[in-house]
């Protein structure tokens, strides 16, 4: 979102964004300067709600997906059914997450000053069914990534837990 933003304001290409920007602690140092302390927690309580809904769709979507689909695979804890419920549970995180996260982004980058906000804006500005899609944009990469990491993340925990 940064390197997004100094390239539409001053017209820069990729390339050149790299000597524009001076990384995370340049980043924070402006923070601070502009915010103070408390610029630093911009976005948090919008942060643990999403991790707070996304971990409970994480840990639901597993439990199911190990009760369903034992049969399947012929035990709840069989590596095929840790494997495809651990998938399951990455797309229970980012279904729920995916939203809020996006709402994040826009109040830690400054375009929002509140979650609420802009959801009340995007809506009075594009529609509910509009706004819900833009919630969602870029769900392939989110759910491309989410269930395999959290497939190979559980089936590794349930191995060193088992060993």
């Amino acid at each position: 979102a940064h390197h997004t933003s100094i390239s539409t304001e001053r017209g820069l290409s990729s390339e050149s964004l790299t000597l524009a920007t001076r990384g995370a602690i340049d980043t924070i140092r402006i923070t601070l300067k502009k915010h103070g302390p408390i610029g630093l927690w911009r976005g948090a309580g919008v942060t643990v709600l999403r991790d707070f809904l996304g971990c409970g769709g994480f840990f639901v979507m597993f439990e199911m997906g190990r009760d369903r689909l034992a049969p399947v695979f012929g035990s709840r804890d069989s590596t095929g059914t840790v494997m495809a419920s651990g998938a399951l549970a990455g797309l229970g995180y980012w279904a729920l997450a995916m939203p809020l996260d996006t709402l994040k982004t826009l109040v830690q980058t400054g375009a929002a000053e509140s979650a609420r906000e802009a959801a009340v804006s995007s809506v009075e500005r594009d529609g509910v069914l509009l706004t819900i899609r833009n919630l969602f944009h870029g769900w392939q990469l989110a759910f491309g990534r989410g269930a395999p990491a959290a497939a190979v993340t559980l089936v590794s925990y349930t191995a060193v837990y088992d060993f």
